[in-house]
């Protein structure tokens, strides 16, 4: 490949999925850290995955706190509730590291 093709390449525009992918990890900054669901193709504490998930008929999310599809504060839980304007919500829990 020459140098002008892998230059034109990687300043090509990015297309919507990549779009798309950017948005939901800047969204999924303010998801609450104990926010879970049932992914399949992701790993634990994927935010964005939890995020790109919201509008799934089939997506089922539960509280870490609680165990249940109702947070501490008894709202539903989701990935378009669970963020820092509810009151029970921690989205920046550092991991302890000893």
């Amino acid at each position: 490949m020459s140098d002008e093709v892998v230059a034109a390449s990687a300043a090509a525009p990015a297309g919507p999925a990549a779009t798309r992918d950017a948005a939901a990890a800047a969204e999924a900054e303010h998801l609450c850290d104990y926010l879970r669901a049932k992914v399949s193709a992701a790993g634990h504490g994927d935010k964005p995955a939890l995020f790109r998930i919201r509008d799934d008929a089939s997506s089922i999310y539960w509280c870490l706190l609680t165990m249940s599809p109702a947070g501490p504060d008894d709202g539903f839980v989701h990935a378009d509730r669970c963020s820092k304007a509810r009151e029970c919500c921690v989205a920046d829990l550092a991991p302890a590291v000893s």
